[in-house]
């Protein structure tokens, strides 16, 4: 039930196939292997548990103390809020053309690619949609409020979701 919980969130930059690959696994095992057939944890030797408990407990335990020596799947830190997120906040309108004429991309702004079938407007719409989604997240939120209380007025500037513009800045 966790697992088809988080897949039904669509959380952000999260390998969602880990979690339908633990759905089957919990399926496979769970319908094959009854616990009242040899397969329950009281009937394992203590001592063979206790190795199987340390093996598995090992890398959780030093992904926490050392994080450097551990991979972030392997010591489970997949949702301990370690992915990097941005939002920009740029003055005006002609900023996002500054940036267009000063920096060599390999592509436009999504702005400005698509405002051309939708208009200015519209086009804003759809961009400010990520900005949207990012706030339905604790990450967005705290940085929204963070650009509250360091801009004069939000309605004067204009949000950017940080992987769109990030992309073609750094791409």
């Amino acid at each position: 039930m966790l697992h088809s919980f988080i897949i039904s969130t669509f959380p952000l930059a999260v390998p969602l196939e880990w979690n339908v690959f633990f759905m089957f696994c919990v399926a496979f095992l769970f319908t094959n292997f009854h616990a009242s057939n040899g397969y329950g944890v009281q009937d394992m030797q203590p001592a063979l548990l206790a190795i199987v408990e340390i093996a598995a407990l090992f890398p959780i335990v030093l992904g926490a103390l050392k994080p450097e020596y551990v991979s972030f799947l392997v010591g489970m830190k997949q949702y301990a809020g370690n992915w990097a997120a941005a939002t920009f906040s740029l003055r005006n309108k002609e900023i996002d053309g500054r940036i267009n004429q000063k920096i060599v991309k390999a592509a436009n702004n999504q702005i400005d690619q698509i405002e051309p079938l939708f208009g200015q407007e519209i086009s804003e719409i759809f961009i400010q949609k990520a900005v949207a989604f990012r706030m339905m997240h604790p990450m967005g939120r705290m940085q929204i409020s963070g650009l509250m209380c360091h801009v004069d007025s939000l309605d004067n500037r204009i949000q950017r979701e940080g992987e769109f513009l990030s992309n073609g800045l750094t791409g």
